[in-house]
């Protein structure tokens, strides 16, 4: 199995996409982080890891999040801004 990234945010939340090729059955997958996910946290994905044996169900797929300190360096910066902006 592999796994590729194709990075893109959405204005609904912090999703991102991804390519998954599993045995000739490529599938692209858009998963959103859930609010308050931290770094290292892993992420189920139920029944998309390897295939059972002997024809058994797919097992389930873990991701783990990875929060780059540059990214959340941005975040914090954004944060601070806001937070002059409103005189809090």
């Amino acid at each position: 199995m592999m796994l590729s990234d194709h990075a893109g945010r959405s204005r609904c939340g912090w999703q991102d996409q991804l390519s998954l090729y599993k045995q000739d059955n490529p599938r692209n997958l858009l998963i959103t982080l859930p609010q308050g996910i931290r770094d290292s946290q892993p992420i189920k994905l139920k029944a998309l890891g390897e295939a059972g044996k002997n024809g058994g169900d797919s097992g389930d797929l873990y991701l783990k999040v990875k929060i780059s300190r540059q990214f959340a360096e941005i975040i914090r910066e954004f944060i601070r801004k806001l937070i002059s902006y409103l005189g809090i």
